[in-house]
């Protein structure tokens, strides 16, 4: 996707013009980054990543 000037320039003031709102949202994004994901999401991920794999096996045998 190819941006005119115009919308370059717009997108420039904008964030010029939202700094300080913009960095506080930077933060809090940050911030959540820092604590990680809670122990019940860890869990779910875990499982979704073993259940693939257990697919990808499944299907790997099936194709040999």
């Amino acid at each position: 996707m190819h941006l005119s000037d115009a919308q370059v320039d717009a997108v420039a003031r904008y964030i010029e013009d939202h700094t300080e709102e913009l960095m506080a949202v930077h933060r809090q994004i940050e911030a959540r980054k820092a604590r990680g994901n809670p122990p019940e999401m860890t869990a779910k991920l875990a499982q979704s990543s073993t259940k693939l794999q257990e697919w990808l096996q499944q299907r790997h045998e099936t194709k040999t």
